[in-house]
Parts: structure tokens; sequence; C-alpha cells
């Protein structure tokens, strides 16, 4: 991408603020011209509505000189039905309110409407700049890099050449999903790779409802834009499933193949990849459109790709077995009775008819050796197949290509191609021990080249060092090995002539010896639990070690990190390119409430301007509206006045309902709607995709007002009197009258507007959750997103007449000193019953334990009526950090009353299995208690001595659900305590049928009742019944019976339930059909009426 100058002329750009500034298919010809299919765009000074002729793929955003320019866009905007995708607000100049990098094309009045530093700090490298005398594209900085295979280019040398990236401090976007489908099932999320600016993965889109098989998988390939993330286009995979994947072990968890992450490569403007499983052509795409460019019939299965000036290398096999030929056998020679290839579920192997010695615990190696496959190398210009050779067979992930040589290892040797020709150079015999433990995923080792140097590392043969020309041996030596844990690729890297292991070792590429050297970090390596699952990587400059998530270690300087609070996917990991470190979804639960999820894009420097940005207090930060003082704000009795009913997130009705509902109204306001809060005769909700909120009559449902945001709203507001208070992910809290939707004032939340986007919304970098907390007479908001990232997260205090702040508090890290990065973190003996008092109190007092770190993520505020809780912290109403201790290495820690608590927040509606909500005095950490726990589950509601739980996974230490089986409802007392699995009594256990391990977290009694229902649980609350006792309403899909059923469900268009169950005893007084499944805690209640917002768009009211 080099930055070039094209002249035009348009004197229609300044006409007007709200028309065309230039014909619709000129603008069209200019994106498709420079490859922009997606992203955002920048209009200043105009709001041309034809920019919607661009396509869906953009979010457009008008920056305007003043209020009535906006107002008059806004309308237009909303006529035409663009609410969303285009959004407008007032900028009067100066800096630019976007995040770094992340505009994809900024459109100017004149050239100096902005100035030119402000323009390259704002637009994306490759970017384009449009103004009436010209187009300039951004120049791509020479300090980032891209990262175009798994191990970062053809070499396997997993070390780039960016020196941007460096120990995460700030947030740049995030996207879909939130985690893996599961902890206990393949990986499903796979092969990230970058180029050109775009981002491109192999994605599993199967919700998390049946993570352990019985429905298909929905494998896709997506492109984002690498600086936003902006989905670009996406394309089914065929035949990737695990019901199709190549067997490659005795146990059905933890295995999807690693060669996974070796079938896209991306090469300039082309994407080279295997869009079939078995049998399928190599294709190439236009990596901006995503369409097919050319096939290449390779007769067979392409498993794996690495490509480099203009050649393809593949690794083509005849056939992939399928997993009823996989040789599981125990040392001995008995098929099919590995120790655990039946406690896990594994399948019984084929026969292979070899002698017991060749047999291996887990894998057969002449099994693996007989594989007929080829190397194949393709012209990637033309689509030619310039040579191929038989291998017979590739070893997984040992595939590389330097200076015009291929290497591969065939389970036997290491063989060396020309990789013109395709004639063998040199081959280097690497005997492998009959018999040895192989490993869950045909993992033999990693192969890298690097200064005309090959290093091959395997636990088999330790490591190896030859010279590339001709194959000499230079060294070996038998600590370099692999894999890691669980038997995953651990990285080795080669920086500056110098071989970089994953637990610290040293060692000179010529000579195989340790150098002098050393990594001055003390303990800081030692995290606790284990190494991740994946490899991991490194600049020139860092080490990106994954023994808890991602440690930055410094070769240069002294600028040494931990992340603990940063996970990556299994099997893949993160990745350093483009100036930003890509966090990809992980399916873990350790350090629960500070852990960020999903998948998303960081950057080392904190946003600019940050340190001058006007305190909390200033009165820069509030506006006042024209309702400013004509407002009551005394609250309604009565009401469903927040986000799960109130301040306690309860979901408790405060006043009765009938157990026999009909439907009053329906209402269709579209969209992709939240949950409504209630007062005064009038609904509020949110509908998320459109930036709107809606103001409905709740006796016919007709819609009364409706008020456009310039970002996306997450939840219903919150209402005290004629006022309603909501957040907004511009980083902005509102107050509104409720009459009318007239602005009272708005509060600025965030210290600084700097817009990105997330989930493919535009949003601040310091969002705000639109459910506000009212508690104390005061409105408590929060804008950011972790603790870790821009600075914390701010937390204010606001008078609800004025907007005024009354209290503020920054929460910020903590991050570890020096000093406790190099003690590392101090491990429990297995028995914890024999820990000395002084070690107990080193693990309370050290900043980490193996599984539990302080901090926090941002998440619905909760409120007892006094203090104010956020994940695993307490905040006074002055706001005001109350001490808590962790109780043990787990990190439950006591929190001094009972609440509602979600261990990935409120929002998360996935159903991941190692996530739950739970009513309770004690934060669980990483505890698993969606099944077993008492209160606990994957929907609370809560009443006035009991709380119900939706439970849909077992009671086992890593839940799982039997398709079919329904979600189990269970009522328990308040009084009834949890424990973690190892402390309770194994007879009591076993009396509750529970798994005695210190990851589970377990009730110590019986329910009061516990009754099955035979649907998936999407939303519940309780109600009075107006006799003294109250009633649950439980609403979901019908799961079904069979795989036609659950892929239904699955789509959530089975069909809905409404059920009625009596509190005191779970006995079912009624049953109701719904049009459509309720989006997630789509439920709320007030003045005997009864609301869902469903996912169809439509808002059902029912009563008596």
């Amino acid at each position: 991408m080099k930055s070039r100058v094209i002249f035009f002329l348009s004197a229609a750009l300044a006409a007007g603020l709200v028309g065309p500034a230039m014909a619709a298919g000129d603008m069209v010809a200019r994106f498709q011209e420079h490859k922009i299919t997606g992203g955002l765009v920048v209009q200043v000074g105009s709001a041309d509505l034809s920019l919607q002729s661009l396509g869906e793929g953009f979010h457009v955003r008008f920056l305007l000189p003043d209020d009535a320019a906006v107002a008059k866009a806004q309308a237009a905007i909303d006529q035409a039905g663009l609410s969303g995708r285009f959004t407008v607000s007032v900028w009067s100049g100066g800096t630019l309110p976007f995040a770094d990098r992340v505009i994809n094309v900024l459109i100017l009045p004149d050239a100096k409407a902005v100035a030119q530093t402000e323009a390259q700090r704002a637009l994306r490298p490759g970017g384009l700049l449009i103004a009436p005398d010209g187009q300039q594209t951004m120049p791509v900085p020479p300090t980032i890099d891209e990262w175009t295979h798994f191990f970062y280019d053809a070499s396997g040398n997993a070390v780039s050449k960016d020196q941007e990236v460096a120990p995460p401090r700030s947030f740049r976007w995030h996207a879909p999903p939130l985690h893996q489908r599961s902890h206990d099932w393949g990986s499903s999320f796979m092969n990230l790779v970058t180029a050109n600016g775009r981002l491109y993965h192999l994605l599993d889109e199967s919700p998390s409802f049946f993570a352990q098989g019985g429905i298909p998988e929905r494998w896709s390939l997506v492109a984002r834009d690498a600086f936003n993330g902006a989905l670009l286009w996406k394309r089914p995979l065929a035949g990737y499933d695990y019901a199709e994947f190549e067997s490659s072990g005795h146990q059905k968890i933890w295995r999807a193949p690693l060669s996974l992450n070796r079938r896209t490569v991306a090469q300039g403007d082309h994407l080279i990849v295997s869009l079939s499983y078995r049998d399928g052509p190599l294709s190439i795409l236009d990596g901006a459109t995503g369409k097919t460019l050319r096939e290449i019939n390779l007769q067979g299965s392409v498993d794996e790709i690495i490509a480099g000036k203009g050649a393809i290398i593949c690794r083509v096999r005849e056939r992939i077995p399928p997993e009823s030929e996989a040789p599981v056998r125990k040392k001995g020679g008995e098929e099919g009775d590995d120790d655990e290839s039946q406690s896990k579920g594994g399948k019984k192997g084929g026969k292979t008819g070899e002698d017991e010695k060749t047999v291996w615990s887990w894998n057969n190696l002449l099994f693996l050796r007989q594989q007929k496959e080829r190397v194949v190398a393709v012209d990637e210009s033309t689509g030619k197949i310039l040579w191929e050779r038989p291998a017979p067979a590739v070893a997984n992930e040992a595939l590389a290509m330097a200076d015009g040589i291929v290497v591969y290892h065939n389970y036997d040797a290491l063989i060396a191609l020309d990789a013109a020709t395709g004639k063998e150079l040199w081959r280097h015999p690497t005997p492998l021990k009959e018999g040895t433990r192989f490993g869950i995923h045909n993992l033999l080792g990693t192969l890298l080249i690097a200064g005309g140097r090959v290093v091959w590392a395997s636990n088999q043969t330790g490591g190896i060092g030859l010279n590339l020309a001709d194959g000499k041996r230079l060294w070996t030596n038998p600590r370099v090995a692999t894999p890691g844990g669980f038997q995953f690729p651990v990285a080795q890297r080669v920086i500056g002539g110098v071989l970089y292991g994953e637990q610290g070792s040293i060692l000179d590429i010529a000579t195989g010896q340790s150098t002098r050297a050393k990594l001055d970090i003390g303990d800081m390596l030692r995290r606790g639990h284990h190494t991740r699952c994946f490899p991991g990587k490194a600049t020139q400059r860092y080490l990106i070690t994954p023994h808890r998530g991602a440690e930055f270690v410094d070769l240069i300087g002294d600028n040494h990190m931990v992340h603990d609070w940063i996970r990556g996917a299994c099997s893949h990991g993160n990745l350093p390119a483009n100036g930003l470190f890509y966090v990809t979804p992980d399916p873990c639960v350790c350090y629960a409430g500070a852990k960020i999820i999903g998948f998303q894009a960081l950057a080392a420097a904190l946003p600019g301007g940050l340190d001058s940005a006007p305190p909390e207090d200033d009165a820069s930060r509030l506006t006042r509206g024209p309702a400013w003082g004509k407002t009551p704000v005394q609250p309604a009795t009565g009401a469903w006045s927040s986000y799960r009913s109130d301040a306690r997130r309860l979901n408790q009705c405060p006043s009765p309902l009938s157990a026999n509902l009909k439907t009053a109204w329906t209402s269709q306001p579209g969209g992709n709607l939240t949950q409504a809060s209630i007062a005064n005769g009038r609904c509020f909700l949110a509908d998320k995709d459109r930036y709107q909120l809606l103001c409905l009559d709740m006796k016919d449902g007709r819609l009364i007002w409706k008020r456009s945001f310039p970002a996306a709203l997450d939840g219903p507001p919150t209402i005290v009197g004629e006022c309603l208070f909501l957040g907004c992910r511009s980083g902005e809290v509102f107050a509104l009258n409720a009459a009318d939707g007239a602005s009272v004032w708005t509060y600025r939340a965030a210290p600084l507007e700097r817009l990105t986007l997330a989930d493919d919304q535009l949003e601040n970098i310091w969002p705000a959750h639109s459910s506000v907390l009212y508690q104390n007479g005061l409105i408590y908001a929060l804008a950011g997103r972790n603790s870790q990232l821009d600075g914390g997260l701010r937390l204010v205090a606001l008078d609800p007449a004025t907007g005024q702040v009354r209290r503020h508090y920054i929460f910020e890290g903590p991050r570890p000193t020096k000093e406790q990065l190099r003690a590392g973190v101090i491990s429990p003996p297995r028995n914890e019953k024999q820990m000395p008092p002084d070690l107990l109190k080193s693990i309370q007092d050290q900043y980490a334990t193996g599984y539990s770190i302080p901090g926090g993520n941002a998440d619905v505020l909760v409120g007892d009526g006094k203090d104010i809780f956020l994940t695993q912290n307490r905040f006074t109403a002055d706001l005001q950090p109350v001490p808590l201790k962790r109780e043990d290495f787990i990190g439950i820690t006591n929190m001094g009353a009972l609440h509602m608590m979600a261990q990935h927040g409120f929002l998360d509606d996935s159903f991941f299995h190692r996530g739950y909500q739970q009513y309770d005095d004690h934060w669980m950490s990483k505890a698993g208690g969606a099944g077993s726990a008492a209160r606990g589950g994957n929907m609370v509601a809560v009443g006035k001595e009991h709380a119900y739980a939706a439970k849909h996974y077992t009671h086992d230490w890593y839940p799982g659900h039997k398709n079919g089986s329904g979600n189990r409802i269970v009522c328990d007392p308040f009084t009834t305590k949890n424990e973690r699995g190892d402390k309770l009594p194994k007879e009591l256990g076993k009396k509750l049928g529970f798994y005695n391990h210190a990851s589970a977290l377990v009730r110590t009694a019986k329910p009061t009742w516990e009754i099955t229902l035979p649907i998936i649980v999407r939303s519940m609350l309780v109600a009075p019944d107006g006799k003294g006792g109250e009633l649950v309403f439980i609403a979901g899909i019908v799961e079904g019976a069979n795989v036609v059923d659950w892929v239904r469900a699955a789509q959530l268009q089975s069909q809905a339930k409404l059920y009625v169950l009596k509190g005191s005893d779970g006995q079912k007084l009624s049953e109701l059909d719904l049009p459509a499944c309720p989006v997630f805690d789509g439920l709320s209640a007030a003045h005997g009426k009864l609301l869902a917002a469903l996912v169809n768009g439509q808002l059902v009211s029912l009563g008596e």
C-alpha cells in the first residue's frame, strides 16, 4: 500500500448539510478502486445519505457544526431507515472524536477542515482522505508488520518485525464471539492471519447450547478490517465439523486438528485457502471481497499451506482418515481400552493389524507413516502446478520454506526440497522411539528456519540444528523439546541468531549451546496452573509467552509485564501485528471478573490527550438540555424501574401478577430489542441495532416517541419519577423527560470522545452501560471496559436533577510492581489441608494466584441499598473501594452481602458453560457452579426468601448438557451455603451427586425443590401472587428430541413457551405459547402486566 494522490473536483461536497455531496456512483467507484469494502466512513460538514449506496458493511458518521444541523440530519437518517448504521454528532473542530487509526475514509469539505497530522492519526494505514482538491491514501508505517501464516511466515519462525507492539494498555476494537464454544470440545477459533490491513480466521459460529456435539457445526471463513474490526465478508466452509475431523487421539475433548491453523495464508490482496475439509480444491480469493479468483484441483485434501515469493507449497493428503479408523490402544496391545478413552467419552479405535511393539499409547506411528501424502507447489499468479513429490507423510506443523528451500518431516526424517523444482536436496534421519507417548494432536514436533539454519524440536528427538543449504547437523540438545500444555505446540523463536524457548532457555542457533545472555526476570514466568494450550509468539523486542495469558519479556530493556487478564483461543493463541496485539476468544474461566473476553485488538500506547482530559467534575462534561429543571425525579412505586427490576438486579416484580395470562396486545417495534423498564403507564426499551430508545403506551403498545443516539445502547433506561437515565456506548449518560424524550442533561462519563467499532457497532473506547444504577438518591454510572485498559474504569455518582458529579473514582489496574513480577506466583500444595498458615497468607496477599487477580471488567452495576458491586469488587456509596481478601488460591472472595453477580457479565447471552449468574455473598471466581451451586445457573431470579435458577448444565466439574434434556429449575433458600467441591465431605458430595473437585462450587444441602422443563430458558422473573406467595415466570424455546429440533433451537427458531410455576413447590400452574423466543433476559413486569421482548422484534403484553 503506497501513498498516492489522485486529484478530482467536486463543488457539491460543501453544498447543503443534508444532501448528496457527490454522485453515488462516483463514490462507489472510488471505494472499489481502493478495495475498501467495509469499515468506518466519516464525513465532515455534510450529511450525504447517498453514502448508503456503499453497502451495509459501512458505518457512517457525520460531524456537523451545531445542534440544529445535527437535528436536521438525524431526522433525515431516521426517515431513511438508516439509524444505527448512520450516526451524527456536533464537532467544532480540532481533535477528531475517534481512536487512532480506525477510520477507513475521511471526507472533508476542504483540505483545511482537519489538520494533516490529525487526519493521519485517525485514518488507518491504507485509509482514504477525500477533499475537493484531491484524495490521498495513508501510507503504511514502516514500524508495523503483517502476520501472513500461523507461525508468522512460511519459515515457521513466529517472530514479527513489528516495532509498535508492546505490553498492551489500550482498547482498539472488539468482535464476536465472547467465548469459544466450550472448554471441553475442539477449538472453535483457528488460523488468524493478516495482510494488507485485513484479518482472516476460521470460526465455528454454532451456539454454546449444544457445545459438545449433537448438531452440525457452522464453520465460516471470516474477514475483518485489521484496524477497526469491521466485518468485511464471510464464507461458509464445507465439511468443517467435529464429526468429519480427523481423529487425533483417544479423547473427545481438546482435539480439533492442529492443521486447521495451516489452511489459510494471506499474501497481499490474495487469501489462499482450503475451503473444504476433505477433497476440495485449493482456492485463491480476493481478500477484499472474498470472491473466488481461482481454484486449483490438487487431487486430494489440502491440509496445510505455506507461501512466499509467488509459490504456494501444499501438504496434500490423498485421504484424511475418519475417526472410526483411529488406532487407539493401550501399551501392551489391547484395542480401544485406553485408560481415559471411556472416562472422557472417547471412541474405541479401529484395528490396525500392526505388531503390538509398534503401537503407541495413544496413536499408532506406523499408521501415521502409511498415510499417502504429497508436497505440491503451485504458481500463485497462474494456478499452474509447478511440481509435486510423494511424502509419503508430512507431520503436523512440520512444513516450512525459506531461501528457496522447502523442509518437512515425514515421521522418519527431515527432508529438504528445492522450492523451484521439487528436487530432493538432502535428508536427515531423526529416528523415533517406538512405544513412546505421542500426544492427542499427532504432534511430533515444531520446525522453523532462520538465519540459514533449520531447527527441529521434538520431545521424541530433542532439539536438532541443521544447516539449511546441505542438511549438515550442527548440534543436538535434548532440552529443546515440544509439545507443551496438554500436548499443544510450544513455540521456539529465533531472534538475532538466538533460539528462545518458552521456559526461558536461550541457545545460540549456530551451536545449540546456552549463551551468556540471561533473562533478568526472576520467577516472572512462574504463573501457576499450567502453560496455555497454544504456542507463544514474539517480536524482535519481546518474547510473548503463554504461561497464563501473555507475558511480555523485554529483550532490549526492562519493560517486562504479565497480563494474566488476557487469554487466547486454544490451539491458536494471540497475535502481534499491525501495531496491535490481537487477543482471541478463549474457553477459560480463571480470573473471572477481571479477564477480558471476546476477540479484541489492543494497543500499547494510551490515547493521546488522556493525561490532560478534564476531570470528572469539570463543567465542560455536562450539557443542559431543554427539559432541564422541568422533570420530576421522585421514584414511582410498583415500577419495574431498571434492568432486572431495580438496583438489586433480582428480576423481582414489585407488584402481584396472575398465573392465568392472556395476550393483551402485541406491538411490532422491530429491531434487536432489550428488556423493557416500566413506570407511570409507559414502557421503555432499546433497539440495540438502530441505537434508539422507544417509549410505548402500556395500555395498547402504541409508540409514543422514539429517540436516536450517537452510539449503541445495550439495555433499558432507569426510571426515576418522570425522568429516564441511561448510559450510551458513546461514553455519555443521558437524562431524558419520560413523557417526550426531551433532553434534561447529558454528562460525558468517558474522559475523552474516542470512537471505534465494537461488535460492528459504534462505541467509545470508554463506553457506558445503558442501565445505570439509582441508589442513595444518586445515579451511579461507569465508563470503560477493563481496569487494566485506557487508564481504568471511571465510576461517577451524579445528581439526578442536575447531572452534577457528587462522587467519582478511577478504578485502574492494579498492575504488578517489578518486585511482584520477579516473585512470580506461589502455588498451593496438591493437598491444601497441608498448607502452612503463612503460605495461605502469601496466597491471599500476593498479586495473583494461578486463578485469581485483582481488577475488574465493566458490567451493569449492582446495589444492595447501601454499597455498589462490580464483578469481584465492592464500593461504598462514596465510591471508595471496600478491601476484600480472597479466601483461597481459587480466588473465592467474601463480598460481605448477598447480591446478584455474573461471572462474565449480566449481558453475556452465550450460555457459555463456564459462566453463570449467582445470588450469593461470595464471589465465585473460577469455581464452576452453573449446574451444582445453590442459587446459581444460566439465569437466576430472586424472590423474598428463595432464589430460582435455570440450569442448562449438569453437576460436573466441567458442566455439560445432554441434548434434549431441557433445563432444570431449582429453588434454594438464601440460607444454603455453597462450598468448594474438594472441601465438601465426600459422603455428602456422593449423596448430592457432585464431583469433589477444587474447581467446582457446590451446594451443601438439597434444594427446596427441583423440576425439569423441556425448554432452553432465555428469561425468567419472580412476582408476588397477591396471596402471600410468589410465582416464577420462565420463558424459552422448546429444545426438542432430535437433531432437526436442536438446530432450530440453536437458531432460536423453535416453539417458544412461557411457564408459570408456584414458588413454594414448583407446581406448574400454566403454560402459554409465545410468538417467538424472548430476547435474553427479555421479561419484565409491573402493575399486573408482563412484557416479553422477542427476537422477532415484537413486544408482547400479557395480563389476566
